[in-house]
């Protein structure tokens, strides 16, 4: 793992959960109150949790008593997993739709392959985070109430570490399918064919015209303002001028008229 994915995965993790904002915050004595609110929100669901690890017990013993033991570490199982699946739906869209860095990102000397990398090691952190109070318990009760042996112990490490991969793979399909039929993102088509970085922005060629993203905001070049064709093939930027290839020919625009 080389120095800019751990960079991207450290700087990834800063955004999604904050790290760098509390740090400040505690250190320099600021938003303290609305930080100790949350921390006393978090403390006050420890007894509901207790309580339902307790319940727990008595729903294995209810499973015990019929000799369906398995059915409760499954019930726990495929309960972490469809907490997995509705969380990742929303995970994946903010994390590779929606995610405010990536016209920052994109210029930059980095392979598309540690970008991805690096916000599929943030998106496997949170489903960690949401999954683990769930199927531990289960894990836990189970191995202990059996008297389970070290292979019990060391599958479940196994299941636990790859519990969320097959719904986030799930998730990721079904926005796929959702993102290609829909246009909730600004774009002009959700048919990409080209994208390219030139002047502080990332300029997208599509199948229904061209669009630039610049600080966060997406914007369409009509017809009227750059004279861009319906169906745009590639890109290619030289100076103030990006070249654009389509099915009729190669046109060209003046980036620096578009406002």
């Amino acid at each position: 793992m080389n120095n800019k994915l751990l960079s991207l995965i450290q700087t990834d993790l800063n955004i999604t959960f904050g790290l760098s904002s509390i740090m400040y915050n505690i250190k320099n004595k600021k938003k303290i109150f609305p930080m100790a609110m949350i921390v006393l929100a978090l403390i006050s669901l420890l007894p509901s949790y207790i309580l339902m690890v307790r319940a727990l017990d008595s729903f294995y013993d209810a499973f015990r008593q019929i000799g369906q033991q398995s059915y409760f570490l499954h019930i726990g199982f495929m309960s972490a997993q469809m907490i997995v699946l509705m969380l990742g739906m929303m995970y994946v869209m903010s994390k590779y739709y929606f995610s405010n860095d990536l016209p920052q990102l994109v210029p930059l000397p980095i392979k598309p392959s540690q970008i991805i990398g690096s916000k599929f090691v943030s998106l496997m952190i949170s489903e960690y985070l949401t999954s683990l109070p769930v199927i531990l318990p289960f894990v836990i009760i189970y191995g202990r109430a059996g008297n389970e042996g070290f292979s019990y112990w060391t599958m479940s490490l196994i299941a636990v570490v790859a519990l969320p991969m097959l719904p986030l793979v799930v998730s990721s399909v079904l926005i796929m399918v959702f993102m290609k039929y829909t246009n909730i993102h600004g774009l002009p088509s959700n048919r990409i064919n080209s994208i390219i970085a030139h002047k502080n922005a990332v300029w997208v060629g599509t199948d229904n015209g061209l669009a630039r993203i610049k600080e966060e905001k997406i914007q369409t070049i009509s017809s009227t303002e750059a004279k861009s064709p319906s169906n745009i093939k590639s890109l290619c930027a030289s100076g103030d001028i990006l070249w654009l290839g389509t099915e009729s020919g190669i046109q060209f625009i003046n980036t620096a008229m578009v406002d």
